[in-house]
């Protein structure tokens, strides 16, 4: 958990630094970011998709979704003036949103080479495997699942599945490539 936090927000970081209060706070949100990941399926429906996260082995239940993220837009100068949050506070959003983009891209990479370490043993992506999709637009939603409904693509040529039909965890249907998918840990 330490090495997890530590080398991307020594990256974020860098030579700067945070006043304790700010690194406490920051540090409370990527907790909570960590905490998230999916770390394998679980299926209480047959029409849900979900993942069993550290946050519900530590805490025994779904853990609350953090606050919403403030997006004020001043309407004059004056109102820009009169903001009440400071500089500091944008810093920290900065830093909290720089570390959950790296730390995304480093599990998805970690998962990516989890599974193609030894293809002997991994195994592609097949139909009923809750997966791990990767969303071009990050938000708030960190890790957004989907079960496989169908695998297309590659008949004429090697046989290689190369798209897929998907359901997210919201009840839409896309056809994505099946490179955006990740299976989980276990």
């Amino acid at each position: 958990m330490v090495q997890t936090v530590k080398r991307p927000l020594r990256k974020i970081l860098g030579r700067g630094a945070l006043w304790f209060r700010e690194l406490e706070t920051v540090l409370v949100e990527i907790e909570s970011l960590v905490n998230e990941r999916p770390l394998t399926a679980v299926q209480l429906d047959p029409n849900e998709i979900g993942a069993l996260s550290p946050a519900d082995l530590l805490y025994g239940h779904r853990a609350k979704p953090t606050l919403p993220e403030m997006k004020f837009k001043p309407d004059s100068r004056e109102a820009a003036n009169s903001i009440v949050f400071s500089r500091r506070w944008k810093h920290q959003q900065s830093v909290i949103r720089a570390f959950q983009k790296r730390f995304s891209q480093e599990y998805i990479q970690y998962l990516r080479t989890a599974h193609s370490r030894n293809p002997s043993e991994s195994r592609s992506v097949q139909v009923g495997d809750v997966c791990l999709l990767q969303d071009p637009s990050p938000s708030k939603a960190r890790w957004p699942l989907c079960r496989v409904l169908s695998l297309s693509g590659g008949e004429r040529t090697d046989r290689r599945q190369r798209s897929c039909l998907i359901k997210t965890a919201s009840g839409q249907v896309f056809q994505r490539p099946v490179q955006w998918l990740y299976p989980l840990e276990v």
